[in-house]
């Protein structure tokens, strides 16, 4: 998704190069936002419970659809634009931003994912360039895939170097 707006990666470059991570982070966020690992998840009743009125028996599942609470137009404007910005000025809500699942069963190795993911994104484009292959927009999700993959993959050119930078940069 990236590739297809060059603005935006244009952007995290520039800010990547300035030693600033809060462009970096956004991106990670409305990546995870908009492409999930996993599309739903769910939980098994261990008692009887009301759920805003609704009886949930004990042994009863409840699913919760990640990219429905993920495309919700009340809690993400414009919810199926690749945005970055919506996350500059607030950190995702533990309770409208679901990658990782949430409440008490949210996935113990969330921040080390973040972690991990800003440091690989940061070093993979402080050294190399990305660009989109056939320059068109990125595909909605495959329905017939059980995971949010995009429908044709998504190919991606990678260069050896980032214009503009020193050679000693781009090693």
């Amino acid at each position: 998704m990236l590739v297809h707006q060059p603005g935006t990666l244009a952007t995290l470059e520039e800010s990547i190069d300035r030693g600033e991570d809060a462009y970096l982070d956004a991106v990670i966020a409305e990546s995870m936002r908009v492409r999930p690992a996993l599309p739903i998840t769910g939980r098994r009743a261990m008692r009887d419970f009301d759920l805003n009125g609704l009886h949930i028996p004990r042994g009863a599942y409840v699913i919760l659809a990640i990219m429905a609470m993920h495309e919700r137009e009340d809690l993400h404007p414009d919810p199926l634009a690749f945005r970055p910005e919506r996350f500059l000025d607030s950190r995702p809500g533990t309770n409208t931003w679901l990658p990782f699942g949430g409440g008490v069963y949210r996935c113990v190795g969330a921040e080390f994912v973040l972690f991990e993911a800003r440091v690989l994104l940061r070093t993979f484009l402080q050294h190399r360039r990305l660009s989109a292959v056939d320059g068109g927009p990125g595909g909605r999700p495959s329905r017939k895939h059980p995971l949010p993959v995009p429908t044709n993959g998504a190919p991606v050119l990678l260069s050896t170097y980032r214009p503009g930078r020193s050679a000693r940069e781009n090693i």
